[in-house]
């Protein structure tokens, strides 16, 4: 990659960084919830890994065995994972004048894993954080040949069939994207992460897959709903989950808009909100009340609207319900 490329990339993290604060307005950015599961992949190798190192100073007996010395292996991934975060991090505050620097750094690192995956062909570790590493700088077809080594290694390797659903959903193949998520929340049915993705990507390619995949709106709804009921239901405290949850049940072609105005409703409780984010939640109940014929009680909570991001999206809501309430009018 070329040191623009590289910069590029990083601008780009920067930007997903400031996004993500307004996860309430708009569906948040798949890509940072993936970084946020790659470092969590990270600090799995790192403490399993270190805690090869705590041998004791004396020696083993047979009915206490000490921790094992840590193989070269580890230690070589050990210290380059630490070289990588730490790129990581400095690429995203670089300014124009550091690229260069950045650039030689990435191929150095890039070398290394290199290394380590050729002398340990069989070892997914590697190549997993190798393919993140690749994909965060940019590097997206690099990333797709990792994690469909990892494949051929071990095929129950969930987090290597989100990868790449999320590669081939970004490079307009979702019907290919589609049979990965589902592969890897049958490998992990318990990590609300991939179910989440699969209903981002049920969303965001509904018509794509339609077609591409044969389904009918019948089960495309089914699904599309199931996979963020369920990311909301294992992770009930994460608000992302939470917000898109109930937009899926405001999608679909016959909501039960009572079932969404109560869901609406708990989310509000939650202590932890900013203004923009419960006013948020005020205008959707206000438009459940509406389709529920009941604009009387919507028009309070769509006045309530002080946020100027929201004062449009307020207006608009504003003119529904005094349409819902002149039909009432003529209708009496």
């Amino acid at each position: 990659m070329s040191t623009v490329e590289v910069a590029g990339v990083a601008e780009a993290h920067r930007q997903e960084a400031v996004d993500s604060t307004n996860v309430m307005i708009s569906p948040c950015s798949c890509a940072s919830l993936r970084s946020a599961l790659w470092n969590g992949l990270i600090l799995l190798v790192l403490v399993a890994f270190a805690g090869c190192r705590t041998a004791s100073s004396s020696q083993p007996t047979e009915e206490t065995p000490g921790p094992r010395s840590v193989s070269l292996y580890e230690d070589r991934l050990l210290n380059v994972i630490k070289r990588q975060q730490a790129l990581e991090a400095y690429a995203i505050e670089a300014t124009d004048r550091e690229w260069p620097e950045v650039d030689r750094r990435f191929r150095d690192i890039a070398a290394s894993f290199q290394s380590i995956v050729a002398d340990n062909p069989e070892e997914v570790e590697a190549r997993l954080i190798y393919g993140k590493f690749l994909d965060f700088f940019g590097d997206h077809d690099g990333a797709r040949d990792q994690f469909m080594e990892v494949l051929r290694v071990d095929p129950t390797v969930a987090v290597a069939h989100q990868q790449l659903g999320t590669y081939f959903a970004e490079h307009g193949e979702p019907g290919k994207a589609l049979a990965y998520y589902f592969r890897a929340t049958e490998h992990a049915p318990e990590e609300p992460f991939y179910h989440f993705g699969m209903g981002e990507l049920l969303q965001a390619h509904r018509s794509e897959i339609l077609e591409d995949a044969a389904l009918s709106t019948d089960v495309w709804e089914r699904e599309m709903l199931q996979a963020f009921q369920r990311a909301h239901t294992l992770a009930p405290g994460n608000p992302v989950y939470a917000f898109r949850y109930g937009e899926a049940l405001m999608n679909l072609e016959q909501p039960d808009w009572q079932a969404t105005l109560d869901h609406w409703r708990t989310f509000e409780e939650r202590p932890e909100l900013s203004q923009l984010q419960a006013e948020t939640l005020r205008l959707h109940q206000a438009l459940c009340l509406v389709a529920l014929e009941r604009p009387e009680d919507a028009l309070p909570l769509a006045l309530s609207i002080e946020t100027e991001e929201l004062i449009a999206a307020r207006d608009a809501v504003l003119e529904t319900i005094n349409e819902a309430t002149g039909a009432s009018d003529a209708a009496e």
